[in-house]
């Protein structure tokens, strides 16, 4: 309900393998559905521009077009998810697409300096924390195989993800020591949010459900390859409707067969979402919109993969009790006053920074958001 979108660096983990240290990392993404005609061409454009081995270089550490084409697609898979906008000119498109580089490529920028102001502060793991975290993160997949396929989608290797961790460990500990130690939210500052914000304490309908998701791992650029690892996750989901259907417990179910991280321990519960978001895919909303508690979906297509949606309980329309948000509405506060300490400190590390844009037309787009003196790429 508090959502609180924190700067970008604190977001951003393990960026180049989508998944953050410590945790059980999500399942491989799918390939993005083909665009419509006119934005293929606007993109190819971009990207033939693009086709550089270092886009930029921050303090003389690389950031790989690799990486950035990664992150792109990840990005796109997200907004598809929404529809896309078939009205736009191929030129529109291509600005688009320009666009949305600038904004994950600043973002990496913001990663790269915050991780590297973590290690010169000491705040490296030593490697048995990073050995002790790996095997964490690999424990959180279902099969073995999963892992690798998890890297080898990104041309990673497991030394690369190592090397990924240790920036990513070292940002978490300068989080936790050098801003979260230091805020603090009062019950007096909670109260009178929660008396001047009504507004984000009133819901409509919300909707709490299971899932049982089968992703759809990217396996390149080979369409019959694709095409068969869709035809793979789609029969296994078809396996797990009939499980259900049979009688079977559908949190059993997710607990045997789902790919969503930490399905294990949740046994699928996602919590709640409002009843006409869907947990931000139009497809669950509706599916959710049709089912009464206890009811289970027919099988649903995502970016990602395929889906079974168990609808369990349901919450009319209302104001929440303070004592139920009060946690939530101190999160938000810390995560307000969080973002306001990064930004003065992430000002500081830019003005000292060597940033060099070494793709042409990024560098372009980069220097002129700067000479405008706009904050349209996010930079502090």
């Amino acid at each position: 309900m508090f959502k609180k979108f924190l700067p970008t660096l604190i977001i951003i983990f393990l960026t180049a393998f989508g998944c953050d240290g410590g945790e059980s990392p999500p399942p491989p993404a799918a390939t993005p559905p083909a665009p419509p005609a006119g934005e293929a061409e606007a993109k190819a454009a971009v990207v033939k521009e693009a086709a550089i081995p270092v886009v930029a270089t921050v303090n003389g550490v690389d950031i790989s077009s690799q990486l950035l084409e990664g992150q792109v697609s990840l990005a796109e898979a997200n907004l598809m998810a929404y529809g896309n906008d078939e009205s736009l000119s191929d030129e529109e498109l291509a600005k688009k697409d320009l666009d949305l580089r600038l904004e994950v490529l600043n973002g990496l920028v913001s990663f790269e300096l915050a991780c590297q102001e973590a290690v010169r502060r000491g705040y490296a793991p030593d490697q048995a924390e990073v050995d002790e975290t790996l095997a964490a993160l690999k424990k959180g997949y279902d099969e073995p195989d999963m892992f690798l396929k998890s890297l080898e989608q990104y041309g990673a290797t497991e030394d690369d993800l190592r090397a990924q961790m240790l920036k990513t460990m070292a940002l978490k500990k300068w989080q936790e020591n050098d801003f979260l130690s230091d805020i603090k939210v009062t019950p007096e500052e909670a109260k009178a949010f929660y008396e001047a914000h009504q507004d984000m304490v009133k819901h409509g309908d919300l909707a709490r459900y299971s899932q049982i998701f089968l992703a759809v791992p990217l396996v390149g650029i080979v369409p019959d390859k694709q095409a068969q690892a869709k035809t793979e996750a789609r029969a296994k989901a078809e396996t797990a409707l009939k499980r259900v259907q049979a009688g079977e417990d559908f949190g059993a179910v997710a607990v045997a067969m789902s790919e969503e991280p930490g399905a294990s321990e949740t046994r699928g519960d996602m919590g709640w979402t409002e009843a006409g978001q869907g947990g931000g895919f139009p497809q669950f909303a509706q599916a959710l919109s049709k089912l009464k508690p206890g009811e289970v979906s027919e099988i649903l297509e995502s970016p990602m993969g395929f889906h079974l949606i168990k609808l369990t309980e349901v919450n009319p329309a209302g104001i929440e009790p303070f004592e139920k948000v009060n946690s939530a509405i101190v999160d938000y506060l810390s995560g307000e006053k969080l973002e306001e300490a990064l930004s003065r400190k992430m000002v500081a590390l830019y003005q000292s920074a060597d940033i060099k844009i070494l793709d042409p037309r990024l560098k372009a787009a980069y220097e002129a958001f700067e000479a405008a003196g706009t904050d349209a790429i996010n930079k502090p």
